[in-house]
């Protein structure tokens, strides 16, 4: 849940940012539209029509992966969470769950999206496949680096002199820290999806569709979750 508020917060601040941004921008480029970043529609109609669209698409996508897994859990014995919580097959409740932080999830990729896709890479160019590469690899570097550095401040001085500078309140960030090893690995693979999605759809909604999908899946199937709010 900690994991789940942090990243709906930062990417909710984020969203203002990019309201700034577009107010300040917007006046010198009369190509700045929402409709022309990937937002936006001409009307209610058009919207409605293709986000619907564009879900049903992501449902199936989400299902053929959900599928190619539980094939391998089942009949193979792979079990995808012998290193971090990554993938296991559902649960009735666990179900639940999954649907419950799928709209969280959803809420904050979408931000998350808008500042990648939109601020960061812009339009996408007519080669999809080099743009994707070249792209995900900017936006990657962007958002793993942080991390990375959070990183490096807890485990050198553990690894040189064996103490950790910051526990956190009943020792929380150290947990923290030790699941940003799986943040990142499911970091790099939703924005690889994400990016693709946008150039090849020059909307944010498919990509964030399948982002909130996959880590919601991840999150609730193969970690110790808990009911929201708790």
């Amino acid at each position: 849940n900690g994991i789940a508020f942090w990243f709906i917060v930062i990417n909710i601040i984020g969203f203002f940012i990019f309201k700034r941004w577009i107010k300040k921008t917007a006046p010198n480029r009369a190509d700045l539209t929402y409709k022309e970043l990937g937002i936006g529609f001409d009307n209610k109609s058009e919207a409605i029509n293709y986000i619907l669209k564009t879900f049903m698409l992501s449902i199936i996508t989400f299902a053929y992966i959900y599928f190619l897994e539980s094939i391998f859990e089942h009949f193979l014995l792979i079990d995808f969470r012998y290193k971090f919580p990554y993938a296991s097959d559902f649960t009735p409740f666990r179900f639940i769950m999954f649907l419950e932080y799928f709209i969280l999830f959803l809420i904050g990729y979408l931000y998350f999206n808008i500042f990648l896709q939109v601020q960061l890479c812009g339009m996408p160019k007519n080669n999809i496949i080099k743009s994707s590469i070249i792209f995900s690899i900017r936006n990657i570097v962007i958002v793993i680096a942080p991390l990375l550095i959070i990183v490096a401040i807890q485990y050198i001085p553990l690894f040189l002199g064996g103490n950790v500078p910051f526990s956190g309140p009943g020792g929380a960030l150290i947990g923290f820290i030790m699941n940003i090893e799986h943040m990142c690995v499911l970091l790099i693979m939703m924005i690889f999806i994400s990016t693709f999605a946008y150039n090849l759809t020059g909307k944010i909604y498919l990509g964030s569709f399948l982002n909130a999908l996959i880590v919601s899946w991840m999150f609730t199937s193969s970690s110790v979750i808990a009911p929201i709010p708790i």
